[in-house]
């Protein structure tokens, strides 16, 4: 379906959606202001979509009204406050790695947009300039559609799916059978929830590092009581793994702010001390944590475990070494840049008088 003749299909539903005696083709094509030609194209495209239009044969007239119109009176169902919010929301996905359905998204939204009423369009305009969702470090999931396509389509259709899994530190792909669960979004990241047929359980695979992804035959059945949120559980972010610890932080006045306004994990526990913000959690310990928590410098300091404490101290001292090593090797290459650079004094010959001094 092309552009202008989608665009007309959704305002003859509108149309008709608000009118419920039904219009003739001739008030249809004089309200949109096309030919009955193409109203009747356009009624085929709607019935050929699968909206209920009814006939009514009324002496020489033709009346079409749809069935059920209530549902499909989007825009007295929605106020402007409400698509705004379904702007924003819109706008958080396609920033937070939303390219698999950025398609569906954009069509979503000019639906609803031309649903609405005709007084909410320049209001609707201003609030949308008025917010926005930031882009920084999005991920660029358009560049590999069949990888994508390959993982909704499991999901959807509950199919193993054989792919080639990129692991860190590894030198080459292995290949793997997923059984997909769930597709969860963190962090602008698409993380693929699915029974690995290596270790028989269920694991967290990054989309990112899908090399190559085809479906396989047959269907299996997804474990009923598997809840994602249960999976995560008391993991800090995405990776599980790792020790159940209880944490407790104590964040300097600079910074106690940023873990008033924010809810980092649900166990969180704030608590304002002489000496500053003490932070409890009961997490799991993962590098995702420790990166978290090295984010803050000296700002933030581990009060327990001491274990973890000490493993804090001892990636600092090496940041430190490395800062101060490549501080060194800063100063050698400006030394020697210095020294290539300089112009060279010439060479005086007391035996030869027409050597400048």
């Amino acid at each position: 379906m092309r552009g202008a003749t989608a665009t007309r299909a959704i305002k003859l539903l509108i149309l008709l959606a608000a009118h419920r005696t039904g219009l003739t083709v001739a008030e249809m094509a004089a309200e949109l202001g096309v030919s009955p030609r193409t109203l009747y194209r356009d009624l085929q495209v709607l019935e050929e979509a699968g909206l209920p239009l009814e006939i009514e044969r009324q002496g020489r007239r033709c009346v079409y009204r749809v069935l059920d119109a209530e549902r499909w009176r989007l825009g007295a169902l929605l106020g402007l406050s409400e698509v705004l919010a379904l702007h924003l929301a819109a706008d958080l996905m396609r920033a937070h790695g939303g390219d698999p359905w950025k398609a569906a998204i954009e069509e979503a939204m000019k639906k609803i947009d031309l649903a609405l009423p005709a007084r909410y369009a320049a209001r609707l305009e201003e609030g949308l300039a008025r917010v926005s969702a930031s882009r920084h470090a999005e991920r660029r999931y358009t560049e590999r559609p069949e990888i994508l396509s390959a993982v909704t389509t499991a999901l959807d259709e509950q199919r193993p799916l054989h792919v080639s899994y990129a692991t860190p530190g590894r030198p080459n792909p292995t290949p793997r059978v997923l059984w997909p669960l769930h597709l969860y979004c963190h962090d602008r990241g698409l993380y693929l929830l699915a029974r690995d047929s290596r270790s028989e359980e269920v694991r967290t695979f990054l989309v990112d590092r899908i090399t190559l992804a085809r479906l396989g035959e047959g269907r299996f059945d997804p474990p009923e009581d598997f809840d994602p949120a249960t999976y995560f559980g008391d993991a800090f972010a995405v990776h599980r793994g790792g020790e159940l610890i209880h944490l407790r932080l104590c964040a300097t006045p600079r910074v106690a702010h940023l873990f008033e306004e924010r809810r980092w994990h649900h166990s969180q526990r704030n608590t304002r001390t002489r000496r500053g913000l003490i932070v409890r959690m009961r997490v799991l310990d993962t590098p995702e944590l420790r990166a978290w928590i090295q984010s803050f410098g000296s700002q933030v300091v581990v009060e327990a475990p001491a274990s973890l404490a000490e493993v804090i101290a001892r990636d600092a001292e090496a940041v430190v070494r490395a800062h101060a090593r490549a501080r060194g090797r800063a100063r050698r290459d400006g030394g020697r840049r210095k020294r290539r650079s300089a112009p060279k004094t010439p060479h005086r010959d007391q035996n030869n008088p027409t050597t400048p001094k």
